[in-house]
C-alpha cells in the first residue's frame, strides 16, 4: 500500500511540473525520478524482507525455546542445565575403615537389662534338664546369640522344625552338642534330637530380643538319669549298647560295630531300603520301622549266587541276622533289594 501512495505523489508532481519546464528539462527529470523511484521500491522491498526474516527467528526461538539446551544464553530455556555427572571414584580403605568405625560406635541401645540386673549372679542363663521319655522341654533363645545344648550322649541325627526362623550348628570336635541360633524375632519351631543309645529329645523352641524381661537359655544340659543309673548298675556299660524290646535284650560291643553297607534296589522297590544296616562279630542287624510294615521282611545270606534261608529273630525295630556275610537278600513277596559289606581299602579307617 505504501508503495502505491508514493507512486501518486510523485505522478502529481510531475504533472504540475510541465507546465513551467521545457521538453528537455522534463525528460531529465522523468529520468531521474524513474531511477529514485525504483531506488526506493528496491530499499521497500528489503526492508519488509528483513523484518519478516526476523518475525521468523522470533517464532523459531518461541518453538525452540524449552528444547534449547546448547545455546549459551539459557534465560529463555524452561529447562535448568545440568552438567553431565561425573563417575565417583571408589571409597578408599581408610575412609571404609573410618565408616565402619562410625557404624560401630553408634548406641544401638540393644542391650538387654536383665544381664545387668542387681540380683544377676550368672547362672540364670544356664538350664539343667533331666530327661524324661516322652516329654518335650521349652528352651528359650535370643536373637544375636546362641544357645548350647550338651547331651549324655552322642548325637545321631537331630531334625529341625523351621529351617528359616532358626538355624542348627553342628560342632564337629564335639559330637554330643549342638548350637541353636534364631535368625528372626517371635517365632517358634519343634526340635528334635536322636542319639546314639536310641533315646529321642523333643523340644518346643522360641526366639525372644533384648526387650524380653526373661533370660534366655544360653546353655542347656540334658541328663539321663536312667543312663546315669544304669551306668552305675552296668560294668560293661561304657563298652556296649543294647538293642532292647521288653525283656528282649541283646547287648552289642562298640568296637566291634561295622556300618559300612551298600544297597542296590530297583526304584519301584526302594520302600524296602533297611533305614540303617550295622554288625558286630556275631549278628547283622537291619533297622526297620514295625509300624510301617505289613509283614517282617525276610533276610538271605547269599551263596555262590544262590539265596540261602538265615536264623532271624526280631527285637523293636530291627530284624536280626544270626551271622555276618559280606552278601544279603531283603524280601518281601516279589520286592527285593540287595545288600553288600563294603571292605576297608589300605589305610581306610571305619
Amino acid at each position: 500500500m505504501k508503495k502505491y501512495i508514493l507512486c501518486l505523489s510523485l505522478l502529481g508532481f510531475s504533472y504540475a511540473a510541465e507546465s513551467i519546464l521545457n521538453e528537455a528539462d522534463q525528460a531529465e527529470i522523468q529520468r531521474r525520478m524513474q531511477l529514485g523511484q525504483e531506488q526506493v521500491l528496491d530499499t521497500i522491498n528489503k526492508i519488509q524482507d528483513a523484518q519478516e526474516e526476523r518475525e521468523k527467528q522470533k517464532q523459531l526461538q518461541k518453538e525452540n525455546a524449552n528444547l534449547d539446551s546448547t545455546s549459551r544464553d539459557f534465560s529463555n530455556s524452561s529447562m535448568p542445565y545440568q552438567a553431565p555427572a561425573q563417575p565417583q571414584e571408589p571409597p578408599t580403605e581408610q575412609e571404609i575403615l573410618l565408616k565402619k568405625q562410625a557404624t560401630r560406635s553408634q548406641n544401638l541401645k540393644a542391650i538387654q537389662n536383665q544381664f545387668f540386673s542387681k540380683n544377676y549372679t550368672g547362672t540364670e542363663n544356664t538350664i539343667t534338664i533331666d530327661y524324661e521319655e516322652n516329654n518335650t522341654y521349652k528352651i528359650r533363645t535370643r536373637i544375636a546369640m546362641t544357645s548350647t545344648m550338651i547331651f549324655p550322649q552322642k548325637i545321631k541325627n537331630f531334625v529341625l522344625g523351621d529351617n528359616v526362623g532358626f538355624e542348627v550348628l553342628e560342632l564337629p570336635n564335639s559330637q554330643n552338642t549342638i548350637a541353636i541360633r534364631p535368625k528372626l524375632i517371635g517365632v517358634d519351631t519343634s526340635l528334635a534330637v536322636f542319639t546314639e543309645d536310641g533315646k529321642l529329645y523333643s523340644f518346643y523352641v522360641f526366639s525372644t530380643d533384648f526387650k524380653s524381661w526373661k533370660n534366655p537359655h544360653l546353655v542347656i544340659f540334658i541328663k539321663d538319669k536312667r543312663t546315669i543309673v544304669e551306668k552305675n548298675k552296668d560294668p560293661f556299660f561304657d563298652e556296649y549298647f543294647y538293642v532292647e524290646e521288653g525283656i528282649n535284650k541283646l547287648r552289642v560291643k562298640k568296637k566291634e560295630v561295622y556300618k559300612r553297607y551298600k544297597v542296590k534296589a530297583k526304584k519301584q522297590n526302594t520302600w524296602l531300603v533297611p533305614e540303617e544296616i550295622f554288625s558286630d562279630n556275631n549278628y547283622t542287624f537291619f533297622k526297620y520301622d514295625k509300624d510301617r510294615y505289613p509283614q517282617i521282611p525276610s533276610i538271605y545270606t547269599v551263596v555262590d549266587k544262590q539265596d540261602s534261608p538265615i536264623e532271624t529273630r526280631v527285637i523293636g525295630d530291627f530284624v536280626i541276622a544270626e551271622t555276618v556275610a559280606d552278601k544279603f537278600t531283603i524280601r518281601i513277596g516279589e520286592a527285593y533289594v540287595c545288600v553288600e559289606r563294603e571292605k576297608f581299602k589300605k589305610g581306610e579307617t571305619q
